[in-house]
């Protein structure tokens, strides 16, 4: 085991790139970075206050390594946005109205919302940007109001597995 976060780091979410980086969230609410070996956090995203965004949760890396898709969490869950960062002008897209959302390697992105649906969508990683209209693939999911997650997981070769919700 080795320590690569000291302190500062909020339970929302991690994802590991494959550009040797741990993609985290900062307990100032923004989506932060450290090298694998360890070492200071570096600051990748920032809050837009103007609509009582708080925190980027549920980092995950893009392929690529431009690109960061994240949770936008507002005045509340409901509000909550799914929003792929540029990491190097800074420019935000909104991809869907749902609070958490996971890059699929199928070229796909899959939303959970609050009523309980997943929805999948077509998806571009390069350019950020949703590619064709999101179908319903599931329903009664679990919904964590808390974290703002849906409780699923999908395996890297297509397998979904779901916590049924009400």
């Amino acid at each position: 085991p080795r320590l690569v976060v000291v302190d500062s780091v909020l339970p929302w979410g991690a994802d590991w790139g494959d550009d040797g980086y741990l993609y985290v969230v900062h307990r100032g609410g923004y989506a932060a970075r450290v090298r694998v070996a360890g070492g200071p956090l570096e600051r990748l995203t920032q809050l837009d206050t103007s609509v009582a965004e708080f925190e980027h949760d549920w980092p995950q890396m893009l392929p690529g390594g431009r690109k960061l898709l994240v949770q936008s969490w507002r005045s509340s869950v409901a509000m909550s946005e799914a929003l792929v960062v540029d990491l190097e002008s800074g420019e935000r897209t909104t991809i869907a109205k749902a609070a958490y959302a996971r890059y699929l390697r199928s070229g796909h992105v899959i939303v959970g919302t609050l009523d309980g649906n997943l929805s999948v969508m077509p998806f571009d990683p390069r350019r950020g940007l949703v590619t064709g209209d999101p179908v319903v693939i599931e329903q009664n999911v679990d919904f964590d109001l808390t974290s703002g997650a849906s409780q699923f997981t999908v395996a890297d070769n297509g397998l979904l597995l779901v916590g049924p919700g009400g």
